[in-house]
């Protein structure tokens, strides 16, 4: 537990003695009256987790993984479109680059997704958010891991010391091969799927569905683009054509088409339904 502790603490002390600092803060702050300017004032998403007692420690991150799945499950719904907009979000700014080190890689410009997603508006502070949902993501697994381990059945009523023992060694492990730009195993001795450091963004971005995402992802394409989004309006004008052969009758058709019932024609055997669809924002 301790090592896992200390992993965090070093991560975090980098980057508050980072030289350069107070600038990238500013323009932290600056972005933040962006997306206050452009919606609601920001909320902080992340959650802090407790390093100083195991069992708190662990229930801390139960809980942590309840609500990422109560979030995903109120997604299901409306998947799609999030879907859409969060791999924009991956593919359009840029999150932690594992290649620089220091300064530059905490600095905004290079924590562009994970600033979108926490809203932090402290220098490296939404990356160390990104760090600590990973460890509460992989502590979960890997305690269910703990669990299933031959070596636990031989512990008794001390099970749940041994699983909690596994699951802080495991995760000490994990941290260090994500924040080396590693992948990992999704479920400890289980050689695929794997997850690297941006699928586990991809995941949070669906864990944060609220809380201003939307402002800061605004407030981030005005700071690229200089543009005001308030005073651009985009128009988007779609049409699509699909057919069906017809196994009945297709003067049926053509006279249901004629009445306005349905929309499209009626060539040979073949019936074509056209769409158009026009948004504007």
């Amino acid at each position: 537990m301790d090592e896992s502790k200390d992993q965090l603490e070093e991560i975090e002390d980098a980057i508050n003695n980072a030289a350069g600092a107070a600038g990238d803060n500013q323009k932290l702050a600056e972005l933040g009256q962006k997306a206050n300017d452009y919606g609601e004032a920001i909320e902080a998403n992340n959650r802090e987790f407790s390093m100083e007692d195991r069992d708190d420690t662990a229930d801390e991150a139960m809980s942590f993984i309840d609500t990422l799945f109560k979030n995903l499950g109120n997604l299901l719904l409306t998947v799609r479109d999030e879907v859409y907009i969060n791999e924009y979000i991956l593919m359009r700014f840029n999150s932690h680059d594992f290649d620089k080190s220091g300064f530059e890689a905490n600095k905004f410009e290079n924590n562009q997704v994970e600033y979108i997603i926490y809203g932090k508006e402290l220098h490296g502070m939404n990356y160390f958010a990104a760090l600590s949902e990973i460890f509460a993501v992989r502590f979960a697994i890997n305690l269910a891991a703990g669990f299933m381990q031959p070596e636990a059945r031989g512990f008794g009523p001390l099970t749940w010391a041994y699983a909690l023992s596994f699951a802080f060694s495991r995760t000490t492990i994990d941290l260090a091969d994500i924040t080396s730009g590693e992948p990992i195993e999704l479920f400890p001795g289980k050689t695929f799927p794997i997850m690297d450091y941006k699928d586990h963004l991809r995941l949070f971005l669906f864990a944060h569905p609220e809380g201003g995402k939307f402002d800061r992802l605004m407030a981030v394409i005005d700071s690229d683009t200089g543009e005001d989004l308030r005073e651009r309006s985009t128009y988007v004008s779609a049409k699509s054509t699909s057919s069906i052969n017809l196994w009945f009758l297709p003067q049926i058709i053509e006279m249901l088409n004629s009445t306005n019932v349905i929309n499209g024609r009626v060539e040979g055997n073949t019936f074509f339904i056209e769409k158009e669809v026009n948004f504007s924002y």
